[in-house]
């Protein structure tokens, strides 16, 4: 024993003296230092960032010699260590003329921050992460966030006859109309509002889609580090920052459509700001149904939204903000009468500062608003006695993380939040939900351990405390393991969601009433993938299993009302299958394939009527001479029948069927093709939507009384003219 002792002294000893340090001053091609660049040893997760000055140190362990830099808006480098000096010159993301000139890693841009609220490179981030860059978006076109977020792996888009485009199912995950189960970051900051926890189709349809960086997708639990909601999913938008471009892009399009985009980037005397606006109008596509009054109801999904981004940063000060407005027709406030519309305001600010208190102790506060008012236009004989109603909420998130790095092996982060939230909703005199203010707490933590330089070790957890609600505590573990380019990852996670106003106290005569009793319902899942990256092709495959328990579901009862009970458990599985490839320098093809399915405790299989297969594909082409298009086919085999919510529910409209949701934009550079330009882009876009023409039906989920509602529009055309300078 005792030999052995010294012979493991021996090897650590030995292990020491073959490391060695590497340092080093970082700048732009202006010779300004860049600070906060990523340095990691390549296939390891050895890891430090440049300080203010551009310096850098970091341990290499024997065997290693690449150093790998990165930043958010500069191209990312590897370089072998002949050295113990190197000093670099990044190179913007701006400067490069064409974006194929970039490697895969740099176009998925795969340093993330959402995991662990840390910039880290997506393989070694403790979540099963998807990341939508820019360039996609660019490539694949869109009108606005949804048809971005339905191309993402094991994601369903899903309406109601109330909010025809509000949700957002990760993994099978569906028991409500409003998108509670999924939360929202804008800049890592929540965006959610306390009443109803999930209406968020005015932040779908009205964000102006053109300032968006990345969106990065945690699939599975998030609420260790982000709280209620943060329940199957967190979907993070990350805006531009410091491009130094103005771009306008008119449309218009089919069913009358009509938009105009703008984004502006500036850096002034250190100030970065960027800012979007978005107008969107339409008339919308005609559509009917037959209601639970067995009537035949007919009426177009017209839509008009408003949104505007201010983002500005300056040293240690952030501030984030969005003001969204919206309105859309929708089948009624029940599936019982006329066509009704809703007019919506979201609100959301954000300032943020950070303190380098010592070298390896960052910390940083943010207050967080939410402001949010909906007003219900209802006309007769809907279900709520055609009277218009309002809703109002005003919710303040305060919160502190710190980060504090105790060794070259050992990370450390610790935060808490005082959540303020308040509202009510008022049916003409009648408070349809009562006044309520409340103050939530949370407290987590999560330590990251290097074990080996290619072995690394999470642990964390949060504790919540709603008012009225017991103290919660929900945990996270996690193993990631690396070797060169191929990798694993063991995750076990749980999450936690506490019931919002709406589902608590609202009380709408023969439609809806609440539930005081409710408590918070919560996710177990644990995740294991395997996956490669290279320059040029990304590869993974996740096995997940989930275990809801005190799920929060709406429910029929005996009259013509429904209401919200925990229903029990939900049992759910599957498997998603990635791939990211590049060829021959201009042609990417985008992969994802998942199975899912679900059953409740009481043995009802496919419980959330959310399809089993997903398969999506998209591939995209840029020629030299400045054509590019992107073809895109989402397939989604058909939903299980609402029967399984409900015995009693009417056969009366189309059963959803499996469908292909086929889009494609072609693009022309009129400067490359016509005449170049040195003070002015100019670019002519085409985007076709549903080119199948697929009349497409969705399970009436939400009241489960009639069997499916018409969901997204026919074929549809865009053109658009950008102008960018």
């Amino acid at each position: 024993m005792k030999n052995f002792f010294f012979f493991l002294l021996f090897l650590s000893a030995n292990f020491a003296l073959a490391q060695k340090t590497v340092t080093g001053i970082i700048s732009d091609k202006s010779g300004k230092p860049v600070k906060d660049v990523s340095v990691s040893v390549q296939y390891t997760n050895y890891r430090t960032f440049s300080d203010d000055e551009g310096k850098y140190s970091i341990e290499m362990p024997a065997g290693y010699k690449i150093l790998e830099f990165s930043k958010k808006d500069f191209r990312s480098q590897e370089i072998e260590v002949t050295e113990k000096v190197l000093n670099l010159t990044l190179v913007a993301l701006s400067d490069v003329k064409d974006i194929y000139d970039l490697s895969l890693e740099e176009l998925m841009n795969v340093e993330v921050t959402t995991a662990s609220k840390t910039a880290e490179e997506i393989h070694i981030a403790a979540g099963i992460i998807s990341v939508v860059t820019s360039r996609e978006i660019e490539q694949f076109g869109a009108n606005n966030l949804l048809e971005i977020l339905q191309r993402i792996t094991s994601t369903y888009i899903v309406g109601s006859f109330l909010f025809p485009q509000n949700v957002v199912s990760v993994r099978g995950n569906l028991l409500t109309h409003f998108n509670n189960q999924t939360l929202i970051l804008i800049n890592g900051r929540p965006c959610r509002e306390s009443l109803y926890s999930g209406i968020d189709a005015p932040i779908f349809l009205a964000f102006p889609i053109h300032i968006i960086d990345k969106i990065e997708i945690v699939r599975g639990p998030g609420s260790v580090l982000y709280g209620t909601n943060a329940y199957s999913g967190v979907i993070n938008i990350l805006t531009k920052e410091n491009t130094k471009e103005t771009s306008v892009h008119l449309t218009g399009g089919s069913f009358n459509q009509q938009s105009l985009q703008t984004t502006h980037s500036t850096n002034y005397q250190g100030v970065n700001v960027s800012s979007g606006i978005n107008f969107f109008k339409e008339d919308g596509w005609e559509t009917e149904y037959i209601d639970e009054l067995d009537s035949l109801r007919k009426g177009k999904m017209a839509e008009r939204n408003l949104g505007g981004t201010v983002f500005l940063h300056y040293k240690n000060f952030s501030s984030n903000n969005l003001l969204t407005i919206s309105r859309q027709n929708n089948l009624g406030s029940a599936p019982r009468g006329n066509f009704d519309y809703l007019e919506s305001i979201r609100y959301f600010s954000d300032i943020g500062y950070q303190i380098q208190c010592t070298e390896k102790w960052k910390t940083t506060f943010n207050l967080t608003l939410n402001y949010f008012n909906t007003d219900f236009h209802i006309k007769p004989p809907s279900g709520i006695g055609g009277q218009n109603w309002n809703a109002t909420s005003t919710d303040y998130l305060l919160e502190n993380t710190n980060f504090l790095t105790i060794s070259s092996k050992f990370n450390f982060l610790i935060g808490g939040t005082l959540y303020y939230i308040s509202g009510n909703a008022k049916q003409a005199d009648y408070a349809a939900i009562p006044k309520y203010e409340e103050i939530w707490y949370s407290a987590y933590g999560q330590i990251e351990y290097r074990v080996l330089s290619n072995l690394k070790l999470i642990a964390g957890g949060q504790f919540n405390k709603p008012e009225n609600i017991s103290l919660d505590f929900v945990p996270r573990l996690g193993v990631i393991y690396n070797f060169r380019k191929i990798g694993a990852k063991l995750l076990y996670s749980q999450a936690f969601r506490s019931a919002f106003a709406a589902e608590k106290s609202i009380d709408v005569l023969n439609l809806l009433f609440g539930n005081k009793e409710l408590k918070p319902e919560k996710i177990t899942t644990t995740d294991f993938q395997i996956f490669y990256y290279g320059e040029k092709i990304q590869l993974s495959s996740t096995f997940f299993i989930s275990e809801s328990h005190n799920i929060i579901a709406r429910v029929p009862t005996q009259t013509p009302a429904n209401t919200y009970r925990n229903e029990g458990k939900i049992f759910s599985n599957g498997i998603e299958t990635e791939a990211r490839l590049i060829f021959f320098e201009n042609l990417f093809i985008n992969l994802s394939h998942t199975y899912q399915t679900n059953e409740k405790d009481d043995s009802i299989k496919n419980f959330t009527n959310i399809p089993n297969q997903m398969l999506k594909a998209g591939i995209s082409y840029k020629t030299h001479s400045g054509i590019s298009l992107g073809i895109f086919n989402i397939y989604f085999s058909e939903p299980s029948d609402v029967i399984s919510r409900n015995k009693s529910r009417k056969l009366t409209n189309p059963v959803p069927e499996a469908y292909n949701l086929l889009s494609a934009k072609i693009s022309f550079d009129v400067n490359k093709l016509f005449f170049p330009s040195k003070h002015f882009a100019l670019l002519l876009n085409f985007y076709g939507y549903n080119l199948l023409n697929k009349k497409i039906y969705f399970p009436e989920f939400s009241r489960s009384r009639v069997n499916s509602i018409s969901g997204i529009q026919p074929q549809s055309w865009y053109c658009s003219l950008v102008v960018k300078f």
